[in-house]
């Protein structure tokens, strides 16, 4: 991801060594895919990050050692007190629904929302013959 444009070049037409140099692969030693997955998720401003361990064809032992290494050479220098980079910075509002029953103030209006012109109570079915609290 780092030279040329989008798809400047076709991922089939890219060897390993390009795969690497465009960012679209990362791999090598520990500390190798520490600095590289580092600089790409400060680069980008990522949040989360999907990884694959199984990418061509492995035999079972070295995907394990690969999880393994990565596990604890790699991870842990991202969740440096247990929890994601994400997680990191403070939020606004709440990051579940038991969170905001804990926290929420005694004086906050009940979730609602104007539909037709008039204010309608999201918490409550309102289907005909049904006032079921949802």
């Amino acid at each position: 991801m780092r030279s040329g444009g989008y798809r400047s070049i076709a991922p089939e037409d890219m060897n390993y060594d390009m795969l690497i140099e465009n960012r679209w692969l990362i791999a090598g030693s520990p500390e190798t895919v520490r600095e590289q997955l580092r600089d790409s998720i400060e680069q980008l401003g990522t949040g989360r990050v999907i990884l694959s361990f199984t990418t061509g064809v492995k035999p079972r032992w070295m995907v394990d050692k690969t999880l393994q290494l990565f596990s604890e050479q790699v991870l842990p220098h991202f969740r440096g007190r247990g929890r994601a980079l994400v997680d990191e910075a403070p939020r606004a509002g709440y990051t579940n629904r038991l969170e905001y029953a804990v926290k929420r103030r005694e004086d906050a209006p009940a979730p609602s929302a104007i539909k037709d012109g008039e204010l309608v109570d999201v918490t409550r079915a309102h289907l005909d013959g049904v006032d079921a609290r949802i």
